[in-house]
């Protein structure tokens, strides 16, 4: 005998089925068969926690309400995991290192009665804080925009960003991160070197940052040469020596120009500093008297270069001798005279003394 019955119409919960047999000659078994079942039409009630996580082995947590549970299944990208049920909560522990990104995570609930329920998902996963790279140092005598900066917090997405500068006197500006402008403007009020500092931060709160180094330098190089001096007459072979004072040094420029026919003798960029130092070695010999202009120019890695900074001294190149001549009255003989007049011409007006020497042994 088979009686087909609608648990759908009635509520959940525990039922007894009393029944007897009866023949067909209609002799009934006067004992009372009795049967309990439980009626659960409903499914089991169930959540899992899909938060974004920084752990690469997370536990996956959730909620189960089923009074008649049979089987509660957690799976991970195609695996299954031993599941933990305490009252109505249910935890995970994923052994198995999950790389950074999105997993795919199935939970399954199944009760006595076969109800079940399933919930599907992705769990993210972000053990890695952002990237960050707050440019190359640089050096500048102006506003300059950190165009080389960069940062990833792709996987999990960006909650903010911040430029800070180590000192007061330099500010970063035009940065937004609210919008992701995120290319500074750096400035300052004085010379020297600042640290700025990129910090990022992913929706997770993991922090990373970088720092990148600006040195404000608006001062040009001064530029000195040290010997020869302004003046100062010059024959033979001669060493120009120079200071440069700059401490972000990127070039130094000498020139040797005549005076009178306004000609450059030699001229030379050097990519070096300078300290008190032989910058060229003159022969003078080379040249034809005269007037020359020396010229010694600097130019520093932040493009400073101011032409009252610079030095230029004028000398005069004098490689031709005396001239020495005798009065008319003086032969290359006996001189009867008790006077001898000389005369010497020379142009370099520092000759101050001459000298002189009979060799006839009669004269002393």
């Amino acid at each position: 005998y088979t009686y087909n019955w609608n648990t759908t119409t009635v509520v959940d919960g525990s039922y007894a089925i009393n029944y007897r047999p009866r023949d067909n000659a209609g002799n009934v078994d006067t004992t009372s068969y009795i049967s309990d079942v439980v009626v659960d039409n409903t499914p089991p009630a169930l959540t899992v926690d899909l938060s974004p996580t920084t752990d690469n082995t997370p536990t996956i947590v959730g909620t189960i309400t089923e009074a008649n549970l049979d089987t509660l299944t957690v799976n991970v990208d195609g695996t299954d995991y031993t599941v933990t049920v305490v009252g109505n909560n249910y935890s995970a522990d994923i052994s198995t290192n999950l790389v950074d990104g999105d997993h795919s995570i199935t939970v399954t609930a199944v009760d006595l009665a076969r109800s079940s329920t399933v919930i599907s998902g992705t769990l993210t996963v972000d053990a890695t804080p952002p990237y960050v790279f707050a440019g190359l140092d640089r050096i500048t005598n102006s506003a300059i925009k950190i165009d080389d900066a960069t940062y990833d917090a792709s996987v999990i997405g960006l909650d903010y960003f911040e430029w800070t500068s180590s000192s007061v006197n330099g500010v970063v500006t035009d940065w937004d991160s609210s919008t992701d402008d995120y290319i500074p403007t750096f400035s300052a009020v004085m010379d020297g070197t600042y640290t700025l500092t990129f910090e990022v931060t992913d929706t997770l709160g993991q922090t990373n940052s970088d720092t990148v180094n600006v040195i404000w330098d608006t001062t040009p190089p001064v530029t000195t040469i040290t010997s020869p001096l302004d003046g100062d007459y010059l024959n033979g072979t001669v060493n120009l020596v120079g200071n440069i004072d700059e401490l972000n040094m990127m070039r130094y420029y000498y020139r040797i120009r005549n005076v009178s026919t306004n000609t450059i003798v030699t001229s030379r960029t050097v990519y070096d500093t300078l300290e008190d130092e032989v910058f060229y070695t003159w022969n003078t010999t080379g040249v034809l008297d005269g007037v020359y202009e020396i010229h010694l120019a600097a130019r520093d890695l932040a493009g400073n270069r101011e032409l009252v900074s610079e030095d230029s001294i004028l000398v005069t190149v004098d490689n031709t001798s005396p001239i020495v001549s005798f009065t008319d009255n003086v032969a290359f003989g006996p001189v009867q005279s008790d006077t001898i007049e000389i005369n010497v011409s020379e142009t370099n007006p520092d000759t101050t003394s001459f000298e002189y020497a009979f060799t006839d042994g009669a004269c002393n």
